[in-house]
Order: C-alpha cells, then sequence, then structure tokens
C-alpha cells in the first residue's frame, strides 16, 4: 500500500486489513494487541495446519476467517498486511515471492513494532499513555529486576497497587519453584543480551494474598537511560489453565472408560463401516480390533441386514435412539441380542456423517427374560388349567362366567351356558379302575373342546361335571352344539387296550341368559335342572 493510500484510509477512519500467517501462541499474544479499538486494525484472518493452535481457537472465538492455506488471503477483499508469526523463513520467503503487488509482507521479528508504529500514528502521546493504562492487557517494566511502571491490568491481575509495586523485586511476582527458570530465561539473557528472548512463556505467579494463578507473559527488551529494560505483558490464564486440567482430566477419564468398559463403544461413518472401538468389541463379538474396522457393519454383524435400515431411519429421525434392541451375530456365526444407544454425529453443514455410541451384549439378560416368559406362562397355565383334563379349573371358568354375564349385560346380548355330566364314569371307575376313569375324563375333555368354536370356552367343574360357555349364542345354538358333542361321544368311542373300546354317555344341561337367569348362580341352577332331567330321562 502506498503511502497516499494509507494516509487516505486513515483520513477516512477505515481500519487497516491485516491476515496473520501461524496460529500458535504468538499469534494468540498478537490477536489480543491487535484487536484494540486504538488501533484502527481489522484481522480478517488467519492460516494454520494446527486447527487446535491457541490462535486459531482465539479466531474461532472472534468469529475470524480461518484457513489453512495462507494463500486462500490472496482473495480477500482490501487487504492490506500479512503478517508471519511462524517465524520461518522459508514461508516467509514464500509470502514475499507469491504476494500481490498491493499488499505487504511483515516478519515474525517486526510483528509488534508494527502494531506500536500503528499506534503512534493513530494517537498522540497522552492516548497512547492511556491506552497503556487502560490495556486489557497487564503491562509493567523493570530495570535490574526492579519493577518501575504498571498498569491497571497489572494491578487487577496482581493486586498490588502502582505505589506498592513500584521498586519490588519483580522475582517476587513468580511462583517460588519456577523462579530459577524465570531467571534463565528472562533476565540473565535479557540483561546480559546473549540470545533474544522466548516471545511467548507461560509460569505461575503470586497474587499480594498469596494466591497461586497461572500468567503468560510476552518480554521485549528495551533501553533506558543506558540500562537494559524488560517490557513484560502479562495475562491472567488461571481459567483457561483449569479447564485445560479439567479437560485433560475428561479425557483421560474418558479414555480409562473407552477402553476399559465392558461395553462396546464405537464411532461409525453412515456407510456402516467403524472408524474407531473399544476392545469390547473383541469380547462380544470374537473379532479382532483390526478385524472390526475392516467389517460392513449391515452385512457382517446384523443379524437381518434390513435391522439397520431400520436403525437408521430411527436414529436420523430423531437424532439419537436409547436402548434400541436388536440381533447381531458373531465371528462364528453365533447370535447375540444387543442394546444401542447411540446419536448422530454431523459435519460443518449440518449433515449426518456417521453415528457414536454404545453397544451392550444383553443376551444374557434376554434369555433370561424368555426364560422367566416361560415359565410365567406355564404358571399361569397352572393356576388357569384343570392338571388332568388339560381344560380351564373351576376357578378360571368361572371367572369367565363372570366376566361373560357382565359383558352382556353392558351389550345387552345373549349368551348361553351348558352343564355336561359323564353318566357312566362310575361304573367305568367301579369295572376297570379310576386311572381308566382318569383317561376317560380326558378323552371326553378333548371331544368336547374339539367341538367348539372360537371363543367359546370349556372347564372342568366338577368331578365328572364341565361348564361351557358359548358367547353370543341363542337357546338353539346351544342345543345343535350339545347335540354336536353327543354325535362325536357316538362316533369316537374311548379306547381301552388294544381293540377294546368303551362308550361314554353325557347329560347336557343347557340355560341362557337373560332368558333364564340374569346372573351367573342362576344359570348354573338353571343349566343343572335341565341336566338332571336329562339324566334321569336317560335311565328311564
Amino acid at each position: 500500500m502506498s503511502a497516499g493510500e494509507e494516509e487516505e484510509r486513515v483520513q477516512k477512519g477505515k481500519p487497516m486489513r491485516v491476515a496473520i500467517v501461524g496460529g500458535g501462541n504468538r499469534c494468540y499474544e498478537f490477536l489480543e494487541m491487535a484487536t484494540l479499538e486504538e488501533l484502527n486494525i481489522e484481522i480478517v484472518g488467519v492460516a494454520d495446519l494446527n486447527q487446535d493452535a491457541p490462535g486459531i481457537i482465539s479466531s474461532r472465538e472472534k468469529k475470524i476467517y480461518i484457513t489453512n492455506d495462507y494463500k486462500d488471503f490472496y482473495a480477500l477483499e482490501g487487504l492490506s498486511v500479512i503478517i508471519e508469526l511462524t517465524g520461518e523463513q522459508s514461508i516467509y520467503n514464500e509470502l514475499t515471492q507469491s504476494k500481490p503487488d498491493d499488499i505487504q509482507i511483515i516478519g515474525h521479528r517486526g510483528a509488534h513494532l508494527f502494531l506500536d508504529v500503528i499506534a503512534r500514528e493513530r494517537k498522540t502521546t497522552d492516548n497512547y499513555i492511556k491506552f497503556i493504562e487502560d490495556s486489557p492487557i497487564g503491562i509493567y517494566t523493570c530495570q535490574n529486576r526492579e519493577i518501575n511502571f504498571v498498569n491497571k491490568k497489572f494491578s487487577e491481575i496482581f493486586g498490588y497497587t502502582k505505589g506498592e509495586a513500584i521498586g519490588m523485586n519483580a522475582l517476587n511476582l513468580i511462583h517460588p519453584e519456577d523462579r530459577e527458570a524465570a531467571k534463565e530465561v528472562w533476565w540473565s539473557k535479557a540483561e546480559l543480551k546473549k540470545e533474544e528472548l522466548p516471545l511467548y512463556y507461560e509460569c505461575r505467579g503470586l497474587t499480594r494474598d498469596n494466591r497461586v494463578i497461572w500468567v503468560n507473559k510476552r518480554v521485549a527488551t528495551t533501553e533506558y537511560a543506558k540500562t537494559p529494560e524488560l517490557l513484560i505483558y502479562i495475562n491472567n490464564i488461571t481459567e483457561r489453565k483449569e479447564l485445560e486440567e479439567t479437560l485433560k482430566e475428561s479425557r483421560e477419564k474418558y479414555k480409562r472408560i473407552f477402553e476399559k468398559s465392558k461395553d462396546f463403544f464405537y464411532l461409525s461413518d453412515i456407510e456402516g463401516r467403524f472408524i474407531d472401538v473399544n476392545e469390547a468389541g473383541t469380547t462380544i463379538f470374537g473379532y479382532s480390533r483390526e478385524e472390526l474396522l475392516k467389517l460392513d457393519i449391515a452385512r457382517d454383524l446384523y443379524a437381518d441386514p434390513e435391522d439397520r435400515k431400520k436403525f437408521r431411519e430411527a436414529i436420523e429421525r430423531d437424532g439419537f435412539v436409547a436402548d434400541y434392541e436388536v440381533q447381531f451375530k458373531k465371528s462364528d456365526g453365533t447370535i447375540v441380542y444387543v442394546s444401542i444407544t447411540a446419536n448422530t454425529r454431523k459435519d460443518r453443514d449440518g449433515k449426518v456423517s456417521g453415528y457414536e455410541g454404545v453397544i451392550r451384549d444383553i443376551t444374557r439378560r434376554k434369555k433370561a427374560e424368555e426364560e422367566i416368559s416361560r415359565l410365567y406362562k406355564k404358571t399361569m397355565e397352572l393356576a388357569f388349567k384343570d392338571g388332568l383334563t388339560d381344560i380351564f379349573n373351576h376357578r378360571r371358568i368361572n371367572e369367565i362366567l363372570t366376566y361373560e354375564t357382565k359383558r352382556a349385560k353392558r351389550r345387552a346380548d345373549v349368551f348361553s351356558i351348558m352343564i355336561l355330566d359323564v353318566d357312566n364314569l362310575k361304573e367305568i371307575n367301579d369295572t376297570y379302575g379310576h386311572i381308566v376313569g382318569d383317561k376317560a375324563l380326558k378323552h371326553i375333555a378333548s371331544l368336547v373342546k374339539g367341538s367348539l368354536r372360537d371363543g367359546d370356552s370349556v372347564g372342568r367343574y366338577g368331578g365328572d361335571e364341565f361348564l361351557v360357555i358359548l358367547p353370543n349364542t341363542p337357546r338353539n345354538g346351544a342345543l345343535t352344539m350339545a347335540e354336536r358333542i353327543h354325535e362325536k361321544l357316538r362316533t369316537k368311542l374311548f379306547a381301552l387296550t388294544g381293540k377294546d373300546f368303551v362308550s361314554t354317555f353325557l347329560s347336557i344341561g343347557v340355560a341362557t341368559y337373560p332368558f333364564d337367569s340374569i346372573n351367573e348362580k342362576g344359570l348354573i341352577a338353571a343349566a343343572d335342572k335341565e341336566m338332571y332331567s336329562a339324566k334321569r330321562c336317560s335311565k328311564k
């Protein structure tokens, strides 16, 4: 930029547009200085390959353009200056050779001098002093380790008033365990001018009330009255260091959990490949870690590949899944039940790029649940079924009768019941024994049950009596059902042994709600009465 162009820009009040190459600690410190309003500088871009560098993090917070290729700066409108802060001569040479003619390159050694020059051009001496006093960065100077100037921010950081600080030994600001290093790095080398100072340094400090804090320092050498003087810029980074320590502990804790957990932690891409896994996967699935990273998840792990599609639909719809149960298969083909808790990972454009989550082997739990379910079902069967005939027992068939009566009342419906009594059971018991008599009861129960429709019920009501419930059935329908049962008994005789058969006979009584009664006891009594009437007729 020519002198005339610079003068015109200053007069119009436009900020100088500056880009920085190198996002390290120097960049971080420079950003803190260069973004002050008094300097009228606009940092428009920072370039570094390390996207976690301090200057890159600070730039991200300040919403400054970030790139990993400094040549991208050449497209920035109105860019005046590129400051090279990496300290690498090769990068500086590349910049000077490739830059457009209207862009000025400043090396790292001249960066802070550049700020000072700009400041002097912008402000009078009084304003410059005010800038130093009100700077958000602590500033102090010392000669022979004796402090001779401090600004307000210094007092805020260390707790000393200006009067208390002037004349004190600067080493008293440093934690005793860090003083030797400070003397070696700063004062000895600086005052003797043995070598160039490090631009950036972190150490522990001591406040007026002996609190330990963390500070970063940038030290520059000047000369006053022919005596070396140190100009020191300081920032209180205690919160940052505490956060770093917390993050470090969190990372270590996460790493321990990730590596040692019995649950399978994973990262996967959108195509169904693992990006990272912990060792638990080898135990659950029988693959090595290297083999897991090569698997096609849908094909090689899901027992049914269609379940992978359902999983993706669920997680992409809601952004996460919790306790999503599915069947996987091990390397030997064995099926395992797993529970997946996961969420989506998104790229910078907000598009789903993969998933991260935890897979837990729940095979034992699922098998236990299945066994409990089987036992519960068996228990319910034992509670509801008659042990001999495998039809409903007296208690259950009565419960069904109560339910059906209430249902019919609500719907103004009809239903019928039948009482069945085995006429010749005593004769069979007396002739062939009770074991054969029990078999005869089982034979009759099976024939009756096989004669009924879906929705009908039969239970053992007494020793040789059965109760049949026929929903939505009027009396003539019940009589038809009774005739069907009689016909089956006539055609399917009870087999004793070999070629011997025995006929069994039933007396059947029918009662219909609400014509014979509107309650259970009345219906039973009516059906009983008709059954005994039929029994008397059969004996005649």
